[in-house]
């Protein structure tokens, strides 16, 4: 078998973009929770770009097998990058066991998600795209312009304190929408003169709306699972695009 160049072109900009977000927070100590936020979209966003250039699925197994195995070598030598990612995706209140645990999790899920859309891609990169934008507007917006708080009907019922912001879920809902258009010219640029089309702009914003509420009754991890997996059948249900 030939070594093909696009199985380690992902793992080359990810680290490399990694690497920049390392020497920036150096630098300028951003807060915790802007560094997992770009992490967490940064990631997303590649996942979404090279899985359409990655065609086969040998092609992802070997693509993962080198970026993981990049993930250790960079954890055996420094500045200790693995350690740093790992660090700083963790919520303040998690233990380092627990976002081990649950990046295994969203990782897993993700994996399965692409297994079952794999010959659909557009509802895999939406999903993608409204968990990396959608929800990342949210939290940026929500914890500087959110005032008007309120406590979702899931958080009460198992009684947990967890807030969200009317302003945040508005910003979800802008960065769901920006997020299914951004998936679609990623698909195929070709495809953006659907968006004349008002069924297609309808079908957005009734996504970005679900995508808003199912955002609003998540909690912890919960998003990572409910946002891709909740655009990618809803897409596939209404057959729409």
């Amino acid at each position: 078998m030939l070594i093909n160049p696009l199985w380690f072109l992902p793992s080359i900009i990810a680290y490399a973009l990694f690497y920049f977000l390392f020497i920036l927070d150096q630098k300028y100590v951003l807060p915790h929770w802007v560094v997992r936020k770009l992490i967490h979209s940064v990631g997303m966003l590649l996942i979404g770009i090279f899985i359409l250039i990655i065609k086969s699925l040998i092609d992802v197994i070997i693509t993962l097998t080198i970026f993981l195995f990049l993930l250790f070598i960079f954890a055996i030598i420094p500045p200790h990058l693995t350690q740093y990612l790992f660090l700083k995706s963790k919520r303040n209140e998690e233990k380092l066991l627990e976002t081990i645990i649950n990046v295994t999790i969203t990782s897993t899920s993700l994996i399965v998600l692409y297994l079952v859309f794999q010959y659909q891609l557009f509802y895999f990169i939406s999903g993608m795209y409204v968990l990396a934008i959608g929800d990342t507007f949210g939290e940026f917006f929500g914890r500087k312009y959110g005032k008007h708080k309120y406590t979702s009907l899931f958080a009460r019922i198992f009684k947990i304190d967890r807030q969200k912001s009317i302003e945040g879920s508005i910003a979800v809902f802008s960065g769901s929408f920006f997020g299914l258009i951004l998936a679609l010219i990623v698909y195929d640029y070709r495809s953006l003169i659907l968006l004349l089309s008002p069924m297609i702009l309808i079908s957005f914003l009734i996504a970005s709306l679900f995508a808003a509420l199912l955002e609003s009754i998540s909690i912890s991890l919960l998003d990572n699972i409910l946002l891709p997996w909740g655009i990618a059948l809803l897409f596939y249900f209404c057959r729409c695009i």
